[in-house]
């Protein structure tokens, strides 16, 4: 099975059960090997503590192995303060928090901004930057950054 088609799956498997108990799934990677690793980064509003990895961990032990035929570890964590947005929705998710963006055409005058992520319009990111809301299209974000302040 290719490792994407794998991702997929089991992704497909725990987004359900994730759902359920109140948590959303943020990425998920299988690093191959004699004993693969599956990394799960779970988010929350509330924040992410050790007993939700715990309990997550509990959650989707018996799912996860019926994609393994031998030993593997499962690991779950948290998205961690200065995350990288990976996904669209995630503008979304951390709607209030502080974020760096680099941009990939200036805009301000700036090709790196620093502001409170405001969701998303459209196919743009409202991003309040000097007190003043910026509409900044996504295909001009190259990479954007929590902060931790």
């Amino acid at each position: 099975m290719m490792k994407k088609e794998l991702l997929s799956q089991i992704e497909n498997a725990c987004k359900p059960i994730l759902a359920r108990a109140g948590y959303t799934l943020l990425d998920l990677e299988v690093f191959p090997g004699k004993e693969p690793r599956v990394v799960v980064v779970i988010y929350k509003p509330e924040g992410v503590s050790i007993g939700d990895c715990e309990k997550v961990t509990s959650l989707l032990s018996d799912e996860v192995d019926q994609f393994f035929a031998g030993r593997y570890h499962l690991e779950v964590s948290s998205p961690g303060l200065d995350r990288e947005l990976k996904k669209v929705e995630e503008f979304q998710l951390f709607r209030g928090r502080e974020a760096r963006i680099f941009l990939k055409r200036p805009l301000e005058g700036e090709d790196i901004l620093e502001g409170v992520l405001e969701g998303l319009e459209g196919e743009n990111l409202k991003f309040l930057f000097r007190e003043k809301t910026l509409q900044i299209p996504l295909e001009n974000i190259q990479k954007a950054r929590l902060l931790f302040k």
